[in-house]
């Protein structure tokens, strides 16, 4: 049995490894996209980063 899309060998289910795995980065991409905790950890570091960028400018900066 081949796949008809690529023309390799497929499995039972009639998909071959490249459809396999254009499944399984699917799957995986949708899966991260609702993790909460990947966007409070984005939203941390992204104010944590900000917080410390205004510290340096004002460190630097600062005519006193």
């Amino acid at each position: 049995m081949r796949c008809e899309r690529h023309g390799l060998a497929a499995g039972p289910d009639g998909a071959c490894a490249l459809c396999r795995r254009g499944q399984r980065a699917f799957l995986r991409a949708v899966a991260r996209r609702h993790d909460p905790a990947r966007k409070v950890a984005i939203v941390v570091v992204g104010v944590v980063a900000g917080v410390v960028t205004f510290v340096l400018l004002t460190a630097i900066f600062d005519t006193q």
